[in-house]
């Protein structure tokens, strides 16, 4: 927001060319640091999508992990011209401005392209209304910017394309579903201030990934098809449109996601797109006959999570209903996710400034003094490490608390090495070294950046008195200890 025009396009320039140079090529031109986006795009997927858990997101390791891919970023753009740096996106200037996703200043033709707005916006991209096709980014470098083929074997499924399994998205072009609803908002000061006040390291790796950015990615990806859970409300099983919308926009990135994870269903296999019309093509999943109970259960329990889905259960073949809608030629397989709000969100150029501005939060709270409590968290039954602490074992054919369910999560944990594609195998620093790395406190911070400004002078927020008042009494507790 800060930066001059020519900067802007600078930026822009050079990080087109992460996307439309190959690595063998862009090496060749730019020397070894360079990694086009595939090669990014890849190891973010590899990570993410993984069957068993995701590897970088739902835990502890969600910020260090992403600091991670942050780096390899910015040194791929430094390759290219060692003068442009990766400029972070403060949303919550746009949300005390009062735009929407769409509006913000990175989303537009200059930046990294605009947002086609549905029809009905408060409702999102509708079967009825809007075409698949016009969630292609609109203009820009990354016009009708086409999405990556898949090349892990386990996780290829539906189309080919390089998407999440669980995400049946017939469409070539990165895909954005923008939409306007009540329950999701763009982060604000408020959420930012109040990550600040957390004294856990862990729960502030925890929380970071939901309110503070979270919403960034759903309101950028969105979702499409959000009208087929209406025959769902007109019968009842679905309690209130509120609820119809607020599960349309997690039907793939958290329901489906944990029902492929726990193997209740499984995606299609080279499905075929209809060029004709993209909502015309044919994908879906096959339900485990031996745990559709347990999906049922599962579908029901979101009543009682924090989504809190008004649904009832107790009408007369709610179970069916809900089956029918998943399971073999289901409609529930036409809703789908856009590519910023899955595990292929890095080939939407704007994915790359949004974890930036928790990075910084994170500068901010070391320079105040840090956290009154920065151990790890080590047990995933008694203590919080990620969300799938219970996932599904192929080799032992049940749930279990294994030891590589929470892997990515814990202090020691790398990256998965998506180059050999083998899950055995590392990639990279510790979380534990890459926080040393990020800590100012620290003799190994090595951070190749800094940042423009500590200032929030669009927030009511006293966040600079914050900092200010943290530092100054975690500085005195440490000399009331050493007394």
């Amino acid at each position: 927001r800060s930066l001059p025009e020519d900067d802007i396009t600078a930026l822009t320039n050079h990080m087109f060319k992460l996307w439309s140079t190959t690595d063998t090529e862009g090496v060749a031109k730019y020397g070894e640091n360079f990694h086009n986006i595939t090669y990014l795009l890849r190891f973010h997927h590899f990570n993410a999508a993984d069957r068993k858990t995701d590897h970088i997101h739902n835990g502890n390791g969600i910020i260090l992990q992403h600091i991670k891919f942050t780096n390899i970023f910015e040194e791929s753009l430094q390759a290219i011209d060692p003068s442009v740096a990766l400029p972070y996106w403060d949303f919550t200037i746009d949300t005390s401005e009062g735009k929407k996703a769409n509006e913000s200043f990175v989303m537009n033709a200059a930046m990294f392209g605009s947002m086609h707005k549905p029809t009905h916006f408060g409702s999102g991209f509708t079967y009825s209304d809007d075409r698949i096709e016009q969630g292609a980014i609109v203009d820009g470098l990354w016009k009708n910017f086409k999405s990556d083929f898949n090349v892990f074997e386990d996780m290829n499924y539906a189309y080919g394309y390089l998407r999440a399994p669980w995400n049946l998205n017939p469409s070539p072009y990165v895909s954005r579903f923008t939409f306007n609803m009540t329950a999701y908002n763009m982060p604000s000061c408020e959420d930012h201030y109040q990550l600040l006040g957390f004294e856990s390291l862990m729960t502030f790796f925890d929380l970071g990934e939901f309110a503070p950015h979270g919403n960034v990615h759903i309101l950028t990806g969105g979702s499409y098809g959000c009208d087929l859970f209406n025959p769902l409300l007109e019968a009842g099983y679905i309690v209130d449109e509120d609820t119809a919308k607020r599960i349309c926009v997690i039907w793939s990135a958290v329901i489906l996601k944990t029902a492929y994870r726990y193997h209740y269903i499984t995606p299609d296999k080279n499905c075929v797109v209809n060029p004709t019309d993209l909502r015309l093509s044919e994908c879906g999943y096959t339900c485990n006959a031996d745990t559709k109970q347990q999906l049922v259960q599962y579908i029901a329990s979101l009543t009682k999570t924090g989504d809190k889905l008004n649904l009832d259960f107790t009408k007369a073949g709610a179970a069916e209903a809900w089956l029918s809608f998943i399971c073999e030629g289901g409609d529930g397989a036409k809703v789908f996710s856009g590519d910023n709000y899955e595990s292929a969100s890095p080939i939407d150029p704007v994915f790359w400034l949004i974890h930036p501005p928790l990075e910084r939060l994170l500068h901010v709270k070391m320079m105040g003094g840090g956290f009154e409590d920065e151990e790890w968290h080590s047990d995933p039954v008694l203590q919080t490490v990620c969300d799938f602490a219970q996932c599904y074992s192929e080799e032992e054919g049940a749930m279990g608390y294994y030891d590589d369910c929470c892997y990515g999560h814990y202090e020691n944990d790398r990256l998965l090495d998506a180059v050999s594609g083998d899950r055995t195998k590392y990639f990279g620093p510790t979380n534990a070294e890459t926080l040393a790395a990020s800590d100012p406190r620290s003799e190994s911070y090595s951070m190749p950046y800094v940042y423009d400004s500590f200032k929030w002078d669009h927030c009511q927020e006293d966040f600079t008195g914050y900092v200010t008042k943290a530092y100054a009494t975690k500085q005195k507790a440490k000399q009331m200890t050493a007394a």
